[in-house]
């Protein structure tokens, strides 16, 4: 086993301990709030994270990825320079660009706080383009027991906070509260926790013209991914209202439990490796073999268990007024299976630099979704 192999194996043994911390609390803090808050709570963040995030997508520039994808002989800090400054660019700029508040209140009167809560949300996403880089630098660095630290302290934080707001009857703030201070966390763990060095401002320009057509590919199969993973909360809530997609954002919050703690640290680990052993195809191909074949033994027996306990899952934990939900949950645990495999496979054809492939198979999958939601929603 090489030394890439090696930082790998230990890399996913830090990611699968901190997601189980993480899941475990965040799991917790689901709970407690689905069983205080509201369907309709749910509903109303739900929406408005759709639009903010169809948003961000749209004004991506996936400059990271290349970042990471890069070979050693690149100056890291030129990069991430530059890597920082379009990152803070296009999150000022979409504060601005944002449609404007009136635009949504006449589309959407039954959503009297979604022009607010997209001002709020697109405030915050400055504070996340400021951390993206030194985490970026983390990941190209393989500083796996760094990051294990800062997810985990970033989760405990905002569980206590959150769930003490929901408690104290503040509803629906205790949601946003909830979004902002995973921000809010994150920058203060890489600054002032682990004092990670902010990267001097300024743009690279011959490093832009290196990496752009990769990094507008890599954008390009992330907005089809964001419509193949967003696009049914959209429509559910544009068609079936507030309620409903409190409902269904819920079954697939919680389906997606098992595989954050079992595929996740998986996928976020592989990505960096893939990318450092994309001149070694022998030992590519067994990393690549590796990965997958854990995904499968072990996100098979989860989705089955899931399957079969739905309904006692749902009304012993998060009560009986949450029981609509458990076909869909069925259905979700089943996507979830999935879903990682297909994540293993994108990161792969990134990191080796044939970022097209993803985005012609995203491009293919959304062509067969988005119909399939308009059809099967009304059902």
């Amino acid at each position: 086993m090489s030394s890439i192999q090696r930082q790998t194996a230990v890399g996913i043994g830090y990611k699968s301990i901190a997601s189980a911390i993480t899941i475990i609390v965040g799991f917790t803090r689901s709970v407690i709030l689905a069983n205080i808050l509201a369907p309709s709570d749910f509903g109303a963040i739900t929406f408005a994270l759709f639009f903010t995030n169809l948003i961000g997508s749209l004004t991506q520039f996936s400059f990271r990825h290349a970042f990471i994808h890069s070979d050693a002989a690149d100056a890291e800090e030129s990069m991430s320079g530059t890597l920082l400054t379009i990152d803070g660019l296009l999150a000022v700029g979409r504060i601005f660009i944002a449609p404007c508040p009136r635009l949504f209140a006449w589309l959407y009167p039954e959503y009297p706080l979604l022009p607010y809560l997209i001002t709020i949300f697109f405030a915050a996403m400055v504070l996340g383009a400021l951390s993206g880089t030194p985490m970026a630098i983390l990941e190209r660095r393989l500083a796996h027991k760094k990051i294990a630290l800062i997810n985990i302290t970033v989760s405990i934080t905002i569980t206590l906070i959150s769930v003490g707001m929901a408690w104290w009857d503040w509803g629906i703030w205790s949601l946003i509260a909830e979004f902002i201070l995973m921000r809010l966390a994150l920058f203060i763990m890489l600054f002032a926790v682990l004092k990670q060095k902010m990267p001097r401002l300024g743009i690279d320009r011959a490093l832009v013209r290196r990496f752009s057509k990769f990094s507008l590919s890599v954008s390009a199969t992330n907005l089809l991914a964001f419509l193949l993973d967003r696009f049914d909360d959209f429509w559910i809530g544009n068609t079936l209202g507030q309620d409903s997609l409190g409902f269904y954002s819920r079954a697939y919050e919680f389906a997606r439990y098992p595989r954050r703690i079992l595929s996740e640290p998986i996928v976020n680990v592989t990505f960096p490796a893939f990318a450092r052993l994309q001149d070694n195809p022998l030992e590519l191909a067994q990393l690549f073999t590796r990965s997958m074949g854990l995904l499968i033994r072990s996100g098979f027996v989860v989705a089955l268990v899931l399957f079969l306990v739905a309904p006692e899952f749902i009304s012993l934990l998060i009560g009986e007024k949450w029981l609509p939900v458990v076909n869909t949950f069925r259905f979700m645990a089943i996507y979830t299976l999935f879903d990682p495999l297909y994540e293993v496979q994108n990161m792969f054809f990134v990191a080796i630099g044939r970022p097209t492939v993803s985005t012609r198979n995203r491009a293919i999958q959304v062509i067969i979704f988005i119909p399939a939601v308009i059809l099967f929603s009304s059902w």
